[in-house]
Parts: C-alpha cells; structure tokens; sequence
C-alpha cells in the first residue's frame, strides 16, 4: 500500500472522530443547564469550528489528487485554541469557598495546559517546516514529510473532545447524563453507585 494511502486513511479516521467528538461537545453543553457559561459558549464555537474543518478534512482525504502538488496543499491558517473549561460546580463536601474556587481554578489551569500542549505538538511541525520553505529551503509541499505534518495540524480539530473528556469533570458528567449512564463515581472515595433518578 502506498504512504499516500495511508495517510488519506488516518486523515478519514481523525475527520470521522473529530466530527463524532465535536458533536458530542456541543451536544453536551447545549443539553445540561448548568454547563450555559461563558466559558463553555467559547467551547462551544470552538467546536463547531472544530466540527466544520473536521468535515472538511474527511471529504479532502477521499477526494484523489489531481496532479502535482499546488497551492492547495499549503497548511490551514492557525486559529486561537484559547478557551479553557470554567468549572463552576462548588461540591457539598465541607471545605471552605476559597479552598473550592482555588481548586476550580487550578482545574481550569490545567485543562489550558493540556489543550495548549496538544495545540503546540500539533501545530510546531507544520509551522516549522512552513517556515522553512518560505525562508528558501528545499521543502516539497507535496512530499510524505511535509503531509505528515499537515495531518498533526488537522488532527488539533479531533483532539480537543478527549482533553475534556480527561480533564474536565463537568463535561464527564453531562456526557454521562447524555447517554443516560446509570453509574457514577463518588468523587471522594471513588466507590461506584447506581443513581436511582435514572
């Protein structure tokens, strides 16, 4: 099987779960009440935006080449990943507000790290190697190279839904709630329970 092949397979697969995952954003947060803020309206854009590329990318893997490499290979344009999940949930647990939005925020800080860490892997070689063309190296915008690096880029669109799904508790809840998940896990002691209200 050819390189190319390849790709265009891997580039379908991020395309297909970067709409499924982006979906399941938006629906998350358009269904749970609790999740209308501000900060997750940004994620909500954020994901359409997602959702659209994502679109765009699955359709640009299954449609063949049509000759040699041209300006429609060149990378997307960077867009702003700033947005960060506000957790606003204060627990019953008996510890002051301070400690609670100390908490909150130092979750809110570490889901801006982990989604900016995964906006710079993905996006520094495509950028890097971008540069380098422009600054007159001899780097083929069509080589297997430089596709590999156009496809770390794309694949920013799909990676957004699992740092959610890893760092942010509110989005675990209401994807729980919206597939109707009957266990939950007490927070503290991590013991497992059937929640009755389902």
């Amino acid at each position: 099987m050819e390189p190319v092949l390849y790709l265009r397979i891997v580039k379908s697969i991020i395309g297909f779960f970067g709409m499924i995952g982006n979906t399941l954003v938006c629906l998350v947060i358009h269904q749970n009440q609790e999740m209308h803020t501000l900060t997750n309206a940004l994620i909500f854009n954020q994901a359409v935006i997602d959702f659209l590329s994502c679109i765009f990318i699955f359709l640009h893997s299954n449609i063949p080449d049509s000759g040699p490499p041209s300006h429609h290979d060149t990378p997307l344009d960077q867009r702003s990943t700033g947005t960060t999940p506000e957790n606003r949930s204060i627990n019953t647990h008996p510890e002051s507000l301070q400690e609670s939005i100390k908490r909150a925020r130092r979750n809110v800080f570490k889901t801006l790290v982990l989604v900016f860490a995964a906006f710079v892997v993905c996006w520094t070689p495509n950028q890097f190697a971008f540069l380098f063309y422009n600054l007159g190296y001899n780097i083929t915008l069509g080589s297997i190279a430089y596709r590999i690096t156009i496809l770390m880029a794309q694949s920013n669109s799909a990676v957004n839904f699992f740092v959610y799904g890893f760092k942010y508790k509110q989005f675990r809840r209401g994807l729980r709630k919206l597939f109707r998940c009957p266990i939950s896990i007490e927070p503290q002691t991590g013991s497992a329970y059937i929640n009755s209200a389902t």
